[in-house]
């Protein structure tokens, strides 16, 4: 029940935008090497179509403290929140990185997992302070990772399920799959080419100003 791991708590809203990838012109900093690459969520990696845009609401940890309280919409990006088109039950794998969080050529942690959402980290940390994570929504996880977080959350978090690239985490049985993207701790636009999307850099023709 923590706003950081399931997205349910916090919720998300529909809003406008372009429907396709944007570049933050005025950014200084190259694209990071090590950002997970949504397109290898896809057997095949490629760009899907984009078919809504949602804004995550964000969480007032100031308020009734230690529990905090449901804010308002993020407003730091446009976007924090993609639909994305999918083949009928396809299957669906996470977005793939480099880097090992554990021998074996683990990538990534899983943070939540229920029925129809799926939070994981790409660190070893039970946190998502630290790094990056990912929330998936909309989607029919698969039964066995469900039940082998429900198992390892019950003993006390001690162990917790990894992922590697490439692994069916479950199956777009809707023909859609949401997904938003966060580095420590923050939302972004999940549309940024630069950050996941680093194999489609000549199609981010629309530029947008980076927030402050």
């Amino acid at each position: 029940m923590h706003p950081d791991l399931n997205l349910a708590i916090r919720g998300f809203i529909a809003t406008n935008g372009y429907l396709g990838l944007v570049t933050y012109g005025e950014d200084e900093q190259g694209p990071d090497p090590n950002a997970p690459q949504i397109d290898g969520m896809f057997a095949a990696p490629r760009l899907p179509a984009f078919r809504s845009l949602h804004q995550v609401y964000d969480w007032d940890w100031d308020c009734n403290p230690p529990a905090g309280c449901l804010g308002a919409p993020i407003s730091d990006y446009p976007v924090t929140l993609l639909e994305m088109e999918t083949a009928p039950n396809e299957e669906i794998a996470i977005p793939r990185r480099t880097p090992n969080i554990y021998p074996g050529d683990f990538k990534a942690l899983v943070l939540y997992a229920e029925e129809r959402r799926l939070t994981i980290s790409y660190t070893r940390g039970d946190t998502a302070a630290n790094g990056y994570l990912i929330h998936l929504e909309d989607f029919a996880v698969n039964p066995g990772l469900v039940a082998l977080y429900q198992n390892l959350n019950a003993a006390g978090r001690s162990e917790l399920p990894a992922l590697r690239n490439g692994e069916i985490i479950g199956v777009a049985d809707r023909g859609t799959v949401k997904i938003a993207t966060r580095d420590t701790g923050r939302f972004l636009d999940p549309r940024a080419c630069k950050d996941w999307w680093q194999g489609y850099l000549a199609q981010c023709t629309v530029q947008l100003r980076r927030p402050k």
